[in-house]
């Protein structure tokens, strides 16, 4: 039996818009590079959805989810309204997952999320390094050298600073507001198992 067959119709549709609104509601959270930013983040999210959907790698469900949200493009434009709820959406997703899941399969949900997210965050770069101040590079050195700490205590694989050029505050904090909500570390490896209600 398929994965998404075992939700109610108003379940598949939440879980289905999930991947799409985690990557606008990250997008959403920085204005500073305007449109461009907006077009490009976009741009990113749906080659790398495309992308995932080819991925032998990724677990079953989270491969038919992505399938199902590339299929749904049409609906897309619909699904850009009240983003600021995202937050709210992603926790009872994931309840939603717990009585119809195994926990591996919810663990790669919640990975993916983790991915896209930053994925959109990293697809545009609203500033140049040479046009930061001290403190704002130094900040995103901060960034950076705690990730690439955190990445050889957990032997993940390193970060690229270049990429933290990319993230800019707002949405390196709600990247971070996402890690918590998920329970992941920044890049999408759980925190701690799932637990079945």
């Amino acid at each position: 039996m398929p994965y998404m067959d075992r939700f109610t119709p108003t379940e598949r549709q939440l879980l289905i818009a999930l991947p799409y609104r985690v990557g606008l509601w990250v997008s959403e959270s920085d204005k500073s590079g305007g449109d461009d930013s907006d077009n490009a983040e976009m741009q990113a999210f749906e080659a790398m959805m495309t992308g995932y959907t080819e991925d032998l790698l990724k677990a079953e469900f989270v491969e038919e989810l992505l399938r199902a949200t590339i299929l749904a493009k049409k609906e897309w434009a619909g699904w850009t309204k009240n983003v600021d709820g995202v937050p709210n959406e992603i926790r009872k997703s994931i309840d939603i997952c717990y009585n119809q899941l195994p926990v591996s399969e919810i663990n790669s949900l919640r990975q993916s999320l983790m991915e896209i997210a930053k994925t959109v965050a990293m697809a545009y770069r609203e500033v140049e390094p040479e046009e930061l101040k001290g403190a704002e590079k130094m900040k995103i050195h901060f960034r950076y050298y705690r990730a690439l700490l955190h990445s050889k205590l957990y032997k993940n694989p390193q970060p690229n600073l270049e990429s933290f050029f990319n993230i800019s505050d707002d949405e390196a904090v709600a990247l971070k507001k996402l890690a918590e909500i998920l329970r992941v570390d920044m890049n999408g490896a759980p925190l701690e198992p799932v637990q079945k209600k």
